[in-house]
C-alpha cells in the first residue's frame, strides 16, 4: 500500500519531468539542473519498498557512515546509491554532440577528482540515460563502487575546447559511436566500463535486482 511519502515522491517526479520537458520545448536550458532531481527523486521512487531517505532525513541515520555522501540511502539494506542523470545530445549547435561526430549519445560527469568514487562515498551509482527531449529514462545502468574504483581513468572530455581531464562515462545506441569519437579533435578510448554498458540487458538485470532486493549480489 503506498504511504503518503510515496505519493508525494511520484506527485514531485511527475511535476519535475513536465519541467524538463517544458525545458526542451521553450528551450529554457534548465533541464540539467532539474534533470538531477529528477533522477534523484526517480530512483528513490523506484526504490521505494527499500524504505529510501533522501534530503536531510539522511541527517537523522544511525549507523549508516556518512549518510549524505550519497544521493538516497536504502534504510533497509543500508546500501547508498548515487544517481546521475543523462540527456541525450542529438541537436546541432550542442557543443556535446557538435565534438562527438555528431552521433546521439548520452555523458555522466564525476568531475576532476573522482572523489565521490575514490573516496567509497556510495555503494551504487546508477546512471539514467533520458528519453530524447524527456527526463525519463531509456536506459538504466547500475554501476557498483569497485567497478568504478577499479575502471575510471581521468581523460580529455574537450569541454567548451579545454585540454583539462576530468573523469566522464559516455554511451550512445550507434554502434559506431567509439569509432567516430576516436577520430574527434578530443577522441578517446572506451574504458571497460563503457564497454560493460553495451550490454543493455545486463544492467536491465541489474535494476531490477537493484529494485527487487535493494543491493546486488556480490
Amino acid at each position: 500500500m503506498a504511504t503518503p511519502f510515496d505519493n508525494d515522491l511520484k506527485k514531485a517526479v511527475n511535476l519535475l519531468r513536465e519541467l524538463v520537458c517544458m525545458s526542451f520545448d521553450k528551450q529554457w536550458n534548465i533541464h540539467s539542473a532539474i534533470g538531477s532531481k529528477y533522477g534523484e527523486l526517480f530512483v528513490a521512487s523506484e526504490l521505494r519498498e527499500h524504505e529510501p531517505i533522501i534530503g536531510k532525513k539522511r541527517n537523522e541515520l544511525k549507523g549508516v557512515s556518512r549518510p549524505t555522501s550519497s544521493d538516497i540511502v536504502l534504510y533497509e539494506t543500508q546500501k547508498k546509491v548515487e544517481v546521475k542523470w543523462g540527456m541525450l545530445h542529438h541537436r546541432d549547435g550542442d557543443y556535446y554532440f557538435d565534438t562527438r561526430g555528431k552521433i546521439p549519445y548520452w555523458g555522466w560527469g564525476f568531475g576532476s577528482k573522482g572523489s565521490q568514487f575514490k573516496n567509497s562515498k556510495f555503494d551504487y551509482c546508477v546512471l539514467l540515460a533520458a528519453t530524447k527531449n524527456d527526463a525519463e529514462p531509456k536506459h538504466i545502468f547500475v554501476l557498483t563502487l569497485q567497478e568504478m574504483k577499479k575502471g575510471m581513468k581521468d581523460r580529455i572530455s574537450g569541454e567548451a575546447g579545454k585540454k583539462k581531464k576530468s573523469y566522464f562515462i559516455e554511451t550512445s545506441d550507434e554502434n559506431n559511436f567509439f569509432d567516430r569519437r576516436l577520430n574527434t579533435k578530443f577522441g578517446i578510448q572506451p574504458l571497460e566500463i563503457e564497454k560493460s554498458l553495451l550490454n543493455r540487458s545486463l544492467h536491465k538485470r541489474r535494476w531490477e535486482e537493484l529494485k527487487r532486493n535493494g543491493l546486488l549480489k556480490d
